[in-house]
This record gives C-alpha cells, structure tokens and sequence, in this order.
C-alpha cells in the first residue's frame, strides 16, 4: 500500500506541562515526514491550562474537542471521519526522534498484512526500555500480554499489542470499529482491538527503527492511582476473554481457574484484583453480547494467534 498522508493525533486530559515538554518534538518530526502530515490534538475536557498553552504557545497545530471525555475511544470519531492512509495515535506523555515517522510509513508500505505498527520505546531518559514489543500468552485459563526486550529476540518482529504510540492503518482502524467502550474508563483498549486485528488475518508489527520516548502513564495514573488502574486491568482483562475468545477448552479452562485466583488473591490480600472481578461479572453480559465483534471476518482462530507467540514465551 502507498501511504500518502499521515495524522498524528495527540490525546491530551490535563496534560499542559506534558504538552509544553513533548510536543515540540513531535511538531519537528513533520518536517522529517516523507509524506503529507499533520497533527492534532484532541483535547479530552481537560480543567488544567491546556487549552491555554495550545493557543498561546503551539497556535499552529488544529485542537479538537470532543463532547465528553471518552478516554482511548474519544479517537474513533476523529480518525473514522480522516482520509489519511496512516493515523498515528499517541498519549500526551510522548516525545519523539524526529526521524520516527518514516520507518513507520515504510512498514506499511513494505508489509500489504500489517494493520497496526509499533515503534522502539524508550524512558524520557533514553536508557530504560519502555516497551514496543509484546508476546501474548495464557497461562491456567489467564490472557495477557509481556512487552520484552527485543535484543532478546532479534529476529521476531511481530506484536501482539501496542501501548501509548499507535499506528494504524486507518481503513482497517475503521473496519475495526476503532476502540471498544466496553473498557471504559480505560486499560486493554489497546490488546482488545490488535488481538481483533490479528483474528481477522492481519498482523501487528515492531518497528524498532521508530523511535520514541515515553513517561508513562502520567495523565492516567494522577487521574485513577495505581491500585484504580490494577482493579481496571484485572476486570478489563476478564472482559476481554470473555469478549474475544471462542475457543470453548480455552474458555473452560479459564472459567475453571477463576474459583482458585479468588482465593490465592484474598489470601494475599489482593483486593484490587478481586474487585475487579467483581466489576466484570456485573459487565459479563455487555461483553457476551459483543462476542460477535472479534469473531466477524475470523481467519485466525485463537491458538493459531497464541502459536504465533508460543514458542517466543518461555
């Protein structure tokens, strides 16, 4: 596929220091782009000064506002209605190398299968990996991902979820349906609509020459707090088997686990994860009800998809 055009959208919740901090690299990065490309900033409701430093300091990059604050999902409107060929979606906790973008354009270009594409992930520093590449896995009945090192595994360059820098092919972005409300206010949007991607017989690639930085849940983690932002993992991760997986054994064997994970919880005293659960057998049925999403256009059964990373997961 050609790529053309390019859209950078920047989702920004109270982030004005991070916008000062991150957007001037990114706004650099434009002038390095091979293809057209503009960026916008979606700006989620935010009370702080970020509609204030936006006008005042980055007056040149178009602001949009959505209605409410949809989280991940207040993207889906924006991109839905773009006639770019490539939608780059990112956290307002990001700096770039200004050379990212190219690499990006060149995967999609060289890879007709691909849907979405990450990029090498570094700390703000430059020296903790942060992430870009990921294995899926399940164990006793649980689904998750593992971001890994990928000097590890120099020649594997598959992912199976994203994280803060997300490129997308934008028609299948849109024949995705874009990102699920289901996990609202947040946590696996992402997991939910590569491993969607992935069962309909695209593939999801690591793209290490793209290179970005990363603080880390900034906005997210100030607004929920870590033990918030462990509850929404563990009941977003419940609904997502539920949503996505099809394979009965494979559901059997998770439904038969949960009974022992309660209890190994209490007796840890884990009750972030035990909320959690909670929290997501009174959502089951909104997430039974969409079962129907990731099995529509289904070429990749489920452990075809867990194959495909098996033999990477130790």
């Amino acid at each position: 596929m050609k790529i053309n055009k390019v859209s950078i959208y920047v989702l920004n919740y109270n982030g004005a220091e991070l916008l000062t901090e991150c957007l001037p690299s990114i706004i650099k990065s434009l002038s390095r782009s091979r293809c057209r490309t503009q960026l916008f900033v979606i700006d989620n409701r935010s009370t702080d000064d970020s509609l204030k430093i936006l006008k005042e300091q980055f007056s040149s990059v178009p602001v949009l506002l959505p209605k409410e604050n949809r989280l991940l999902c207040s993207f889906n409107e924006y991109v839905f209605a773009d006639d770019a060929d490539l939608v780059v979606l990112m956290n307002n906790d990001i700096k770039v190398n200004e050379h990212f973008l190219n690499p990006l354009i060149e995967a999609f270009e060289t890879y007709e299968d691909a849907f979405v594409a990450s990029a090498l992930c570094w700390d703000f520093s430059g020296k903790r990996y942060e992430g870009g590449l990921s294995f899926l896995s399940m164990k006793y009945g649980w689904w998750g991902t593992t971001s890994v090192d990928p000097n590890q595994f120099p020649n594997f360059s598959y992912t199976a979820s994203i994280g803060a820098c997300m490129a997308f092919r934008q028609d299948r972005f849109r024949e995705l349906n874009g990102f699920n409300e289901l996990y609202l206010p947040g946590m696996l949007e992402d997991l939910d609509i590569c491993y969607r991607g992935w069962k309909r017989g695209w593939k999801g690639y690591f793209i290490k020459e793209s290179v970005i930085f990363h603080k880390g849940q900034a906005s997210f983690k100030r607004r929920f707090g870590s033990s918030k932002i462990r509850e929404l993992a563990m009941r977003n991760t419940f609904l997502f088997i539920w949503k996505n997986i099809h394979d009965i054994v494979l559901l059997i064997d998770h439904f038969f686990w949960i009974g022992p994970r309660l209890i190994y919880a209490l007796l840890s005293v884990d009750f972030p994860f035990v909320l959690g659960c909670f929290k997501a057998f009174l959502k089951i049925c909104d997430a039974w009800q969409r079962r129907g999403e990731s099995k529509t256009g289904m070429r990749r059964s489920d452990r075809e998809i867990l194959e495909i990373f098996k033999p990477h997961i130790s």
